[in-house]
């Protein structure tokens, strides 16, 4: 799987980048840090077509049960890289991390503008305990 994450953006012929779905924000880790820093809770999800794992968490946990409840009701904003083709921010976010692929999760917010990397693989709980950790309330969480 990681070598498919890093081998596959490098092939050329890549179909572009589909923009982020209504109600996300386009990627920006500068925006991201900003947003957090004025008191906002972002889930940031690097995802890309290609990314079989970034779809099983999709559909497993960001578009299913608390976790898209809070997304929904806006309690917790989105915003979404698509690695689908390389992009140089992007693929600079993910050294930042210290990451080399993808999916990459982070959650930001006021307790945490530089975000919580989440695991490649997420869970609600992990998902729900770090926005609660980012300074998103327990209630929001819980939700």
């Amino acid at each position: 799987l990681a070598l498919g994450a890093v081998a596959l953006p490098a092939f050329p012929g890549a179909p572009p980048a589909p923009p982020p779905p209504a109600g996300a924000l386009a990627f920006s880790a500068a925006e991201a840090e900003r947003r957090a820093r004025s008191g906002e809770t972002l889930l940031v999800d690097i995802t890309a077509e290609w990314c079989i794992t970034c779809q099983v968490n999709k559909a497993l946990v960001l578009e299913r049960g608390a976790v898209a409840e809070l997304l929904r009701a806006g309690a917790v904003g989105m915003m979404r890289g698509d690695w689908t083709r390389p992009d140089p921010a992007i693929t600079a976010y993910l050294a930042r991390h210290d990451r080399v692929g993808i999916p990459f999760n982070a959650v930001y917010g006021p307790a945490a503008p530089e975000g919580i990397a989440l695991p490649e693989i997420l869970t609600e709980s992990a998902v729900l305990d770090a926005i609660a950790r980012a300074g998103g309330t327990r209630a929001q969480a819980a939700r």
